[in-house]
Order: C-alpha cells, then sequence, then structure tokens
C-alpha cells in the first residue's frame, strides 16, 4: 500500500481517491517497496529512481504502472508537507512581526515621553 487511509499528512483528502490509488499499485504488481524506499528522500531523488525504472527495458509495464501511482502519491505527500511547512513558518513571521511592532511601538512611546521631560 502506498498511502494510508485516513493518514493526515498523506496529502489526499478522498478515502476513495487514496483506495484507486492504492488498487492500482496492487493490480499492478507492486507493493509497498517503492513508495518505502523513496518516502524519505527529495522529490529529485524520488523522479530520478522513477526515471530509472521507466527506462528499464527488462522492466514489465505493470510494475512500472505501480512505481507510477507510487511516485504520485509520494509528490503529493511531498507538496502537502511543504504546504504545512510553509503555513508554520507564516505563522511564525507573523509572530515575529507583532513582537517588533510592539516593540517599536514602545520606542516610540519612549521617546516621545522622553522629549517631553
Amino acid at each position: 500500500m502506498a498511502v494510508e487511509l485516513g493518514h493526515s499528512t498523506s496529502g489526499f483528502r478522498h478515502i476513495d481517491v487514496i483506495q484507486f490509488i492504492n488498487s492500482e499499485i496492487r493490480s499492478n504488481g507492486g507493493g509497498p517497496d517503492f513508495y518505502l524506499a523513496f518516502f524519505s528522500r527529495s522529490w529529485n531523488e524520488v523522479e530520478d529512481g522513477l526515471h530509472t525504472i521507466l527506462t528499464n527495458q527488462q522492466m514489465p509495464r505493470a510494475l512500472k504502472r505501480a512505481c507510477t501511482w507510487s511516485a504520485l502519491a509520494l509528490g503529493v505527500r511531498v507538496v502537502a508537507g511543504q504546504q504545512e511547512e510553509q503555513t508554520h513558518r507564516l505563522h511564525w513571521l507573523r509572530e515575529q512581526l507583532e513582537e517588533r511592532e510592539a516593540t517599536c511601538s514602545a520606542l516610540v512611546f519612549e521617546m516621545q515621553r522622553m522629549r517631553q521631560e
């Protein structure tokens, strides 16, 4: 199985989509091997691995299909992870901006108070 059902970081929202991808992988002779082998690698490494498989004339077409579906699942997962990471970064940046704005306001207030003295 390439995509875990109900796994929040899979990148897929619909169970029937996950089931279809997993069915395609199984019916084409694939297992979790490709998915697990490339799970923690960068997208470039995944694509390079898929390219190697697809250009191999000795590999059966069904296995190439299974690996392609697994790569799709990995690609979606990568994008979902990147979106989540960007959301966290944006939240952190907003917090930093608010802190800096508060500091600037406090400094302006302090400067005005010191001028009045």
